[in-house]
């Protein structure tokens, strides 16, 4: 690109600043939740939220070409799921955030303004950045209750200690049953 030349392919620079700011993927429209996402399953990917690039370049003058976007800021937000001991990160969000347009000028110093100089390299400084964001929320212990205790006995509890035993009516001395009684609860309350 010649100093003369600048003013008609400033698109053309434009879109080769945004493939070099993207990558080898420029039309990745989702990413994986996790590491081993399959391909088949859609709910493993999120996708990617990109804003506008601003607006669309133009040469204002000679050599210059402006609302050139040449920054992208990659934010990722990821949360912590899974038990407390091996935590694996989940990918919840990914935005693009491009950088506001600025006026590249092509610069008119020592050999670059010589006839020949359209073969010459001119470099213009592009930038890319990423963030995670952790949005984890802090595990809270979970302590189960107390467990409730039931004193039920069962139907033959107290067989050695009365005259009969039968499943449909039985006769127990009032004494030997308080005397009973009274040891089992001792027995319980020294327990809780």
């Amino acid at each position: 690109i010649s100093l003369d030349s600048v003013s008609e392919v400033c698109e053309l620079i434009q879109e080769q600043i945004l493939n070099a700011l993207k990558g080898s993927l420029p039309d990745a429209y989702y990413v994986a939740m996790f590491g081993d996402s399959s391909v088949d399953v859609v709910g493993d990917w999120v996708p990617i939220l990109q804003e506008n690039t601003g607006g669309v370049p133009s040469s204002p003058s000679k050599g210059t070409c402006s609302n050139m976007v040449t920054g992208l800021h990659i934010e990722v937000i990821y949360a912590n799921v899974g038990s407390l001991q091996n935590p694996q990160p989940k990918i919840l969000g990914v935005k693009y955030n491009y950088a506001d347009g600025k006026i590249l000028k092509y610069q008119c110093l020592g050999s670059y303004c010589q006839e020949d100089s359209g073969s010459l390299i001119q470099k213009f400084e592009i930038t890319s950045s990423v963030t995670f964001i952790d949005a984890s929320r802090q595990p809270e212990a979970v302590i189960a209750e107390r467990p409730t205790w039931e004193s039920k006995l069962p139907n033959d509890f107290l067989y050695p200690f009365t005259g009969t035993f039968s499943s449909t009516a039985r006769t127990v001395p009032n004494l030997i049953s308080l005397l009973l009684l009274s040891v089992i609860s001792c027995v319980v309350n020294s327990v809780t």
